[in-house]
């Protein structure tokens, strides 16, 4: 509704523009000026809605070729991503392109480390008749049948790889077989590793290191040091031509230093472990016990140096604590009982609080194993993790493989179930845009074209607006007093709409300004949201401080075993209401995203709509009194009258066209967005699907998860505590050694003693009794 005072000022303004003698601008001229403008913008919204859209079909190869360009380059992750969108589309994956693409989703996943996600690709595709692939998809599927211990699998896969390769398999696939009789358990032990050293034997380059190294360990389970040494060294000498290969290399090299260390071979093994490069993962281990075996042989002076050089290379090493012993240990031996105390007291004093600090962590919980399932899951909050589990602890056990791999387990759920959530908040959002406009805004092109449309027909109304200002000049002075009031009342209703019906875009630009300025006031509202989550994980943090406190502060403070309960479920509900907030976050910011998704669509534009038909409608009220005094006319009042009728009448027509326009495109959103429902429910209903068995999984891994986590850590404790046990072993030996050299010393002193008395007597008594 409209204020009295500016429809009064508006109805005063009509009256002057019906006075004559004033001059005034000419609004006819600047209508027919426009009016090509107009048609020329509403030509270009019907060409570009005209040119065909890509189809489903078409976006799908897109997205192969950039799949296949990504997985050429390795980029596993990006390139699975891709293929599954390709594969969406039903006539892709049917097409010739189709089975391609199935290769290369399930090899990239593979690559990526996920075999469960990549076997039934690499199934659906050796299933299919194509070639072009299919040596490759035969090893990859063996691989992920040997990684799992899937061994029913792995026969089927090596008799079809035989059949493929005509008996001439090659090197990958005869290792992946000699690595799956490694692991068969149905034969006698003397059996399985005769069979695979066979196996290794037959393997072949560009996989010999890794065949070489698995005999030398077949070798070491029947206790042939010679022949473990042998091969060993063999693959040492091979030449390293990738990462892998140096890897395996390194470890041989290791292994060489090992066995001839067994074997009693100090120098060897010395020698061999001098050639472990520095930057290899191994090299902590080889100065290790090149100290140990220094040590050993009485080489006090290189030990040490050795020592000391893994400390200063490798300080947070796992085998830092146990260097520091042998140090100890070292210079005691060597006699130096001050810098053994210092170096032992140094040990206790960095790693009994790390002891400690573990038992603090699992006297807190009532559940040690939930504790440390949870404490996985959060583990990329290294804030949180650090805060309630000691440093040295957590590197630890995160060092020991059994961890590793449940860590990997965890992270995969975890990611699995963000990508579950982020999956059902874009169907979410999709769903939104299916029900605003009749699907319109579901389609960006379609949305665009109907924007252009709106806006020819803002700039239509306002160009009819400029002809009845026309017609109002050259008519109203001809009617009589009635309908001069009549028409001043409409044309001030008119004057009313028109400042707002000017702001309206009415050109394509117009409408994407407008667009980017409300998705750049969308966009602010995302920050500030996004700058919550920091409010959120300060609220987290402060809860994990609140334990590590509670952790510091046990040996002063006394609770029992139901008081500690209590703080430990309190804590927990606070997590749960900080888990809360990060929920409602996600749902706040999801609500900004639907918001910037209807900016500029057609609920935005269909306010326009309304303010249009009103317009319209008076102005046809005031053609209609204008009417009346049509055959009063004369002369250039005549003219000027149906000159602004003409041009009324032409841009009426681009209105019309504009109409059909907008009907064609509401006709085509609704025959696309059915499709799309019908599509998005059975996504929907995969996805209900895969939540529930993914929720499933979750429940059952957390228990098994935190029962490896909570032994893995359980072992660290008991390390712990032989280290500092050793430690202060040491220091006794040191008090104890330094005491009987004191002792020895005494002893010797005395004895030396009772022997100068001893040949005093014997030359000085017999003058001695002359004397008497």
């Amino acid at each position: 509704m409209s204020r009295p005072g500016a429809r009064a000022a508006a109805v005063a303004l009509a009256v002057a523009a019906l006075s004559p003698g004033l001059a005034r601008p000419d609004p006819l001229a600047d209508a027919e000026h426009g009016a090509s403008s107009v048609e020329e913008l509403l030509g270009s919204v019907e060409e570009a809605l005209g040119r065909p859209e890509a189809t489903p079909h078409d976006l799908a190869a897109q997205k192969f070729s950039s799949g296949e360009t990504q997985y050429l380059l390795g980029d596993w992750p990006h390139a699975a991503l891709l293929m599954g969108e390709a594969l969406d589309d039903p006539s892709f994956r049917e097409g010739p392109q189709g089975a391609t693409a199935t290769f290369y989703l399930g090899d990239a996943l593979r690559q990526a480390g996920s075999c469960g996600a990549a076997r039934p690709y690499l199934d659906g595709y050796l299933k299919g008749g194509e070639l072009a692939h299919r040596g490759e998809a035969l090893a990859a599927a063996l691989e992920c049948a040997v990684r799992d211990e899937h061994l029913e699998q792995v026969g089927p896969l090596l008799a079809e790889a035989d059949r493929y390769h005509q008996g001439q398999v090659p090197p990958e696939v005869r290792y992946l077989a000699a690595k799956a009789t490694l692991l068969r358990t149905d034969l006698p032990p003397d059996e399985r590793s005769r069979q695979a050293d066979a196996a290794f034997a037959a393997v072949g380059a560009p996989y010999a290191h890794q065949a070489a190294y698995f005999q030398a360990v077949l070798r070491l389970e029947r206790k042939d040091l010679p022949g473990a040494e042998e091969r060993f060294a063999a693959c040492a000498a091979l030449p390293a031509g990738d990462a892998r290969q140096r890897e395996v290399q390194e470890l041989c090299t290791l292994g060489v230093g090992r066995v001839k260390a067994e074997q009693g071979d100090v120098a060897g093994a010395i020698s061999a472990y001098e050639k472990v490069p520095i930057d290899s993962p191994s090299f902590d281990e080889a100065l290790y016990e090149t100290a140990a075996l220094h040590g050993r042989a009485g080489q006090f002076d290189p030990a040490l140096r050795t020592v000391e050089t893994l400390e200063q290379i490798e300080p947070d090493s796992p085998l830092a604590g146990r260097s520091r012993l042998l140090q100890g240990q070292l210079l005691l031996q060597q006699g130096q009982y001050d810098p053994a105390t210092r170096t032992y007291e140094k040990l206790i004093g960095d790693y009994a609080p790390v002891r400690d600090g573990l038992d603090g962590v699992l006297a807190l919980h009532a559940d040690p194993a939930r504790f440390f399932a949870e404490l996985l899951a959060r583990h990329g909050r290294s804030f949180e993790v650090a805060s309630a589990v000691p440093a040295p602890a957590m590197r630890e056990a995160l060092a020991k493989p059994e961890v590793a791999r449940a860590m990997g387990l965890v992270q995969a759920l975890e990611e699995e179930d963000r990508d579950a959530t982020e999956g059902r908040d874009i169907a979410d959002r999709i769903g939104a845009a299916l029900d605003r406009g009749g699907g319109i805004d579901a389609f960006p092109r379609l949305r665009e074209g109907y924007g252009g449309v709106q806006a020819v027909e803002n700039a239509a109304a306002v160009l009819q607006g400029l002809a009845a200002s026309a017609a109002v000049e050259a008519a109203g002075p001809a009617l009589d007093p009635d309908g001069q009031a009549e028409l001043a009342r409409v044309h001030g209703e008119r004057l009313v709409l028109e400042g707002q019906l000017d702001s309206l875009p009415r050109t394509a630009e117009a409408v994407r300004s407008r667009l980017d300025r409300t998705r750049a006031r969308m966009d602010a509202l995302d920050r500030e949201a996004f700058q919550l989550g920091y409010v959120v994980e300060s609220a987290r943090a402060a809860i994990a401080g609140t334990e590590a406190w509670l952790l510091a502060q046990r040996g002063t403070t006394q609770a029992d075993r139901a008081q500690r309960d209590e703080v430990e479920t309190e804590l927990r509900k606070h997590r749960e209401v900080v888990a809360g907030y990060e929920q409602d976050l996600r749902r706040l910011r999801q609500d900004i995203a639907k918001a910037r998704d209807a900016a500029g669509g057609t609920e935005a534009l269909s306010e326009e709509g309304r303010l249009r038909g009103e317009y319209l409608s008076l102005l046809a009220q005031e053609r209609k009194v204008l009417d009346g005094a049509r055959g009063r006319l004369s002369g250039q009042a005549q003219a000027r009258f149906e000159r602004a009728a003409a041009l009324s009448d032409r841009i009426s027509r681009v209105t019309d066209r504009a109409r059909e326009l907008s009907e064609r495109i509401a006709g085509e959103a609704s025959r696309g967005a059915d499709g799309l429902r019908a599509r998005l429910a059975a996504e929907r209903a995969a996805l209900d699907a895969e939540t529930a068995a993914l929720s499933s999984a979750q429940v059952e891994s957390r228990g098994a998860v935190g029962q490896v986590v909570y032994r893995s850590f359980g072992e660290v404790r008991r390390e712990l505590y032989e280290m500092v046990l050793r430690a202060d072993v040491g220091l006794n030996d040191v008090a104890w050694t330094r005491k009987r050299d004191r002792v020895e010393q005494i002893q010797k002193l005395s004895k030396q003693q009772t022997e100068e008395l001893k040949a005093l007597d014997q030359r000085y008594g017999p003058a001695l009794k002359e004397e008497e």
